[in-house]
């Protein structure tokens, strides 16, 4: 438990009713000072999911972390994709 400083995941967030299982996934593999990246579509057509809504679930189910958009592509063709960092609170919420 606990003990990877770093994590990444792509395209998991897809589906609204896995977030809080990727959540606790990330509780259970991260130290108290280790980061998890998550690549994903900004929203996912046809089945709901999306960046915003997994920031809504990350607020309500996780007080030890923070999570921000680290980056963003548009190409103007495709779906917008991000990236979201999910790191410990540093300072105030």
């Amino acid at each position: 438990e606990g003990k990877y400083d770093v994590v990444l995941t792509a395209e998991t967030i897809y589906e609204v009713k896995s977030a809080g299982r990727l959540i606790e996934c990330m509780r259970r593999l991260l130290k108290p000072s280790g980061v998890a990246y998550i690549a994903a579509k900004s929203y996912y057509f046809g089945v709901g999911g999306s960046t915003r809504q997994f920031e809504e679930q990350v607020a309500g189910l996780e007080k030890e972390r923070r999570l921000e958009r680290v980056g963003l592509w548009q190409d103007g063709a495709s779906n917008v994709r991000e990236v979201l960092k999910l790191g410990p609170v540093v300072g105030p919420a």
